[in-house]
C-alpha cells in the first residue's frame, strides 16, 4: 500500500492502470484495497487513471510515520529520551507507536508507575539481560531527576 501511495502522491497527473502496472510490478491487490478504502480516486474512463485523494494523502503520511518508527528500531531498543530524540516529538510519531502497539508490531515497555522505560520492535524477542540494562539506565535517570527536583534538594 506504501509503495502504490507513494507512487500517486508523486505524480503531478492521474496515472492509469498500465501505468501503475509498470512501476509496481508485480501489481499489489492494494490497488483494489486502496480504492475501497476511498484511499484512490478511479476515473470513469477506460482504462481507469486513478489519483490519490485526500485520506490518501493522509494515510499515506500515517504509513510513511510508522515506517519510520520501526526503521529506527531495528537496531535495537530504544529508551524513551532516545527514541524521540531520534525521531523528534511529534504527535506523528506518538500516534504511529500507538498503532503499532495495537498491532503487536511494537512493545512499549513500562515500569510499576507506567512510566515508559523503552521502545522496542515485537520481534525478535529482547534478551533478558537488555531488557535488564535499559530499566537500570531509566530508573537512574528518574533518581537523578529525583535528586535535582526544587523538593529534594538538600542545602
Amino acid at each position: 500500500m506504501l509503495q502504490l501511495l507513494r507512487l500517486l502522491s508523486a505524480s503531478t497527473e492521474p496515472l492509469n492502470y498500465t501505468e501503475i502496472r509498470r512501476a509496481i510490478a508485480p501489481l499489489p491487490v492494494d490497488l483494489e484495497r486502496a480504492r475501497a478504502e476511498k484511499l484512490v480516486w478511479a476515473g470513469d474512463y477506460l482504462p481507469s487513471t486513478y489519483t490519490i485523494t485526500e485520506a490518501g494523502r493522509a494515510r499515506l503520511a500515517e504509513l510513511e510515520a510508522e515506517e519510520r518508527v520501526i526503521e529506527a528500531l531495528k537496531d535495537g531498543p530504544l529508551n524513551f529520551p532516545a527514541f524521540f530524540a531520534k525521531l523528534g516529538d511529534s504527535s506523528a510519531i506518538g500516534d504511529a507507536v500507538g498503532r503499532l502497539e495495537k498491532t503487536g508490531k511494537v512493545v512499549i515497555e513500562r515500569g510499576i508507575n507506567g512510566m515508559i522505560y523503552f521502545f522496542r520492535l515485537a520481534t525478535p524477542e529482547l534478551p533478558e539481560a537488555a531488557v535488564l540494562d535499559l530499566q537500570a539506565d531509566m530508573r537512574s535517570e528518574e533518581h537523578t531527576s529525583e535528586l535535582q527536583s526544587p523538593c529534594n534538594l538538600v542545602c
